[in-house]
């Protein structure tokens, strides 16, 4: 299966998405990081490392990984066999508390 990623360098800003191969092991989960909302996110980091991200629009980072291009792929498929959408919706419900303010 295919999953697009945005496309971070360093300094450069944003670059074209990527499209990146993973095992049919992870369709449920994309599936279900999909629903959520959040995007993938690829950093180019220096001395070659790289940060993959599941991103949520308002409230950044759920989840991360750093990766080489060696392992890259291994660490995405990880990130995303291990997402739990009952830990993400405490994660987010916890943001949306702490993001309001009755005060106006």
């Amino acid at each position: 299966m295919i999953v697009p990623i945005a496309y971070y360098v360093q300094g450069e800003g944003r670059k074209p998405d990527v499209d990146i191969v993973v095992s049919d092991s992870c369709e449920l989960n994309y599936i279900a990081i999909q629903q959520t909302g959040c995007r993938f996110t690829l950093e180019l980091l220096p001395a070659g490392k790289m940060a993959v991200c599941i991103e949520n629009s308002d409230f950044g980072d759920y989840d991360i990984e750093f990766a080489n291009a060696d392992n890259f792929v291994e660490k995405l498929e990880t990130m995303i066999n291990r997402f739990n959408l009952t830990q993400y919706n405490k994660w987010f419900n916890l943001n949306l508390t702490m993001e309001f303010d009755p005060e106006g």
